[in-house]
């Protein structure tokens, strides 16, 4: 579904160029981290090919070197800890540890202010991306430390679904790019 963001990952791959912190901005994204921490992995190819080990530690989902918190209502500073914990180890198996914080709206202020250090001096082996459909509720500190990448809706941006933006996808491969979802709006 998010087929230019996998490419823009994949280019990042080819390049060098992937940082340590992302915030994901937008629902039901958990499966597509997943997948990103896949392709950034992956042995074989610029995207992944579910074949080599490191695709499939993704598949089985029990790696060492997956880490995921996926708390519905509230992250607590436990939950932090047992992150940093996981990332003061080397990776394994893969080539990036993979730290996934789902609804990271709901940090605690002590889980927000643990988990700050962590984004501040990020093990050069890791990949922490931070899924939320609410970053105004997301410390402004965190928020500073990633870089966001915005996962638009149908339901938020219905003009990105006309007739014309769906003519040029399926004829040109072409998407409109927006910096800030107030630039999309």
């Amino acid at each position: 579904m998010y087929k230019k963001i996998l490419d823009y990952f994949s280019l990042l791959k080819k390049s060098n160029l992937v940082s340590t912190s992302y915030l994901f901005v937008g629902n039901n994204l958990l499966s597509f981290s997943l997948d990103i921490g896949k392709l950034i992995n992956c042995s074989n190819s610029d995207y992944f090919c579910n074949c080599c080990g490191s695709c499939r530690e993704f598949e089985r989902s029990v790696s060492y070197d997956i880490f995921c918190i996926d708390e519905p209502s509230t992250i607590k500073i436990e939950n932090i800890r047992a992150a940093q914990q996981f990332l003061a180890y080397k990776s394994t198996n893969l080539l990036k540890k993979v730290l996934i914080v789902n609804n990271a709206h709901n940090l605690t202020e002590e889980a927000s202010n643990a988990f700050l250090k962590t984004l501040e001096e990020p093990p050069n082996d890791s990949l922490l991306i931070l899924i939320s459909s609410r970053p105004d509720m997301i410390f402004p500190t965190i928020l500073s430390r990633c870089k966001k990448i915005y996962f638009p809706t149908i339901n938020e941006f219905p003009h990105l679904y006309s007739k014309e933006v769906l003519r040029d996808f399926l004829i040109e491969g072409r998407l409109p790019v927006f910096k800030s979802r107030e630039e999309a709006k």
